[in-house]
């Protein structure tokens, strides 16, 4: 569906830092990824970080220590 909600036009504007957090699933979709990693070159200020423990979309529900850990670290990280 982002092909015709068009998220390029959104990710331009942001002003904010951006965190993004793929898994590391063995049967990650090089679509998937191929579409984030455009949408980051998009943002001023951001961040892939991948999350081991994770399976998307359910990694909040399954392990969220791991997504938190993730979280807290790139909070730190622009919070200099």
């Amino acid at each position: 569906h982002s092909y015709y909600y068009n998220f390029g036009n959104y990710y331009s504007r942001v002003q904010c830092p951006v965190l993004m957090m793929p898994d590391e699933y063995p049967g990650q979709d090089e679509r998937e990824l191929a579409i984030m990693d455009a949408l980051f070159q998009l943002v001023r200020n951001g961040k892939i970080i991948r999350v081991p423990e994770w399976v998307h979309p359910f990694g909040w529900m399954i392990t969220p220590e791991a997504g938190s850990r993730v979280v807290r670290s790139f909070i730190d990280e622009i919070e200099g």
